[in-house]
């Protein structure tokens, strides 16, 4: 192979990684502002009376698309990468499209939104409790 078709091809390899780096950012995010939706719709949707878990699926389901669109997108670079490296053949060291210190802090971000979660049900719970109790009572005394 000449060596400015090489060239090309290791150019293109670092654009596309680059916007493999991107997109695995922005899945990154959506990880913990999609959950964070999904909360405030459930409290809004409970003051209408709607269920609960309908958005627990979807929370759930979209977390599940999520992971596996960042799989792929990893997959498809490393595979890239390695393709290139028969191509030219040299040996890279493969670092991966994720950087470890982001990856931390996003679980940790996600960590606090499930905390806060747990939190905001166990208060709706405790609030229908209340309010079924004093139901109950207001029976009582009525009968």
């Amino acid at each position: 192979m000449d060596e400015k078709g090489l060239k090309e091809i290791q150019e293109f390899q670092k654009q596309f990684h680059e916007q493999n780096k991107k997109r695995i950012t922005f899945g990154l995010r959506c990880m913990y502002i999609i959950p964070a939706v999904f909360l405030v719709l459930m409290f809004v949707s409970s003051a209408v009376g709607s269920s609960k878990i309908v958005f627990l699926v979807l929370w759930i389901a979209s977390l599940f698309i999520i992971s596996i669109g960042m799989i792929i997108v990893e997959y498809i670079d490393y595979k890239f990468q390695k393709k290139l490296d028969e191509v030219v053949g040299t040996v890279t060291s493969y670092s991966g499209i994720t950087n470890a210190d982001e990856v931390s802090e996003q679980v940790k971000k996600m960590h606090e939104l499930r905390k806060s979660y747990k939190q905001a049900v166990r208060l709706d719970l405790i609030q229908k409790r209340t309010q079924r109790r004093r139901e109950n009572q207001k029976e009582d005394e009525d009968a």
